[in-house]
């Protein structure tokens, strides 16, 4: 009797250097994957940059995990039309990428997770929804628009017949980060 060695699963983890993506990341490698993390920095150990991902394409792996993005409920920084854009273009625009070369790999991830908000859902004292619920982008706010257009980023991954994800995440807090950290 030969004992069989489980095939280490691969994870593309893009967001992985913040409060969310090192505990993802952590969680991950003790449960036995191997996990890349996609950085704008280079020469840390298992991290790739976003520009050695537009020239080599994606490393392959089983799961491409897009959490990046900056903080929406940054306090420490003023909301400006600025950094509204900065918000919308680091959440759409990484998505966009990872899901584009995701299609585009040779060997297919078997999933493509993004992340959305419960931003999508409108504000209501009363009301209940699922993930049936159609949102607006122009009758729902700022923040349902926002997510529209970053699950919307991720259509090429799920047109290419991947299965897609799209994690509609609430404010993130926790010991040593998160929102409201300061």
């Amino acid at each position: 009797h030969t004992m069989s060695t489980p095939t280490l699963k691969r994870v593309i983890l893009a967001g992985g250097r913040g409060f969310l993506g090192n505990a993802i990341k952590r969680q991950l490698s003790l449960a036995g994957y191997k996990v890349t993390v996609v950085s704008r920095k280079a020469g840390e150990k298992d991290t790739i940059t976003w520009e050695s991902l537009q020239s080599e394409g994606l490393p392959e792996a089983e799961v491409v995990i897009n959490i990046a993005g900056a903080p929406i409920l940054d306090l420490s920084k003023p909301w400006t039309k600025k950094y509204e854009q900065e918000c919308v273009h680091s959440r759409v625009d990484t998505t966009q990428t990872l899901a584009k070369l995701a299609a585009e790999s040779k060997k297919k991830p078997e999933v493509f997770i993004a992340t959305s908000a419960v931003g999508y859902y409108p504000t209501s004292l009363t009301a209940k929804y699922n993930e049936d619920y159609i949102s607006s982008a122009s009758l729902d706010g700022w923040a349902a628009g926002l997510c529209h257009k970053i699950e919307d980023a991720s259509s090429p991954a799920s047109e290419a017949g991947i299965r897609t994800v799209q994690m509609r995440m609430g404010v993130i807090m926790g010991r040593g980060g998160g929102a409201y950290a300061n």
